[in-house]
């Protein structure tokens, strides 16, 4: 939840790196923001109470902990079709962006990686 406004700040920059209205349709953005938050609720549960789980409940929050990477990566795949598909101008926004992006991936990959364990 607390990446919320992140994800706003960087959605405002691609439109104004592409000079596009809309990165997203709203209806998209939306549901997109919903499920994030939704699942980010369950998924802070399995930040708190995992030590003393059994296997089964387990699963569960590491299945939610997966699930919350579809809606995200549906964001990101957009920034990413937005930016290589404009002729946009390497700014210092740009690079910006662009590590803002990275780090996100890489942190979401680690976070599925270790849900599995």
């Amino acid at each position: 939840v607390l990446i919320l406004p992140g994800f706003g700040i960087i959605s405002l920059s691609v439109m104004f790196l592409t000079a596009l209205e809309d990165v997203f349709s709203k209806t998209t953005m939306v549901y997109c923001m919903l499920s994030i938050t939704l699942l980010g609720c369950v998924v802070y549960g399995h930040h708190q109470y995992t030590v003393g789980l059994d296997l089964d409940t387990r699963q569960y929050f590491s299945t939610s902990t997966m699930m919350i990477s579809i809606p995200t990566g549906i964001k990101v795949l957009s920034w990413m079709m937005a930016l290589f598909c404009s002729p946009n101008y390497i700014q210092p926004t740009f690079y910006w962006v662009m590590g803002f992006i990275c780090l996100f991936t890489m942190g979401g990959v680690t976070a599925i990686v270790l849900s599995n364990t």
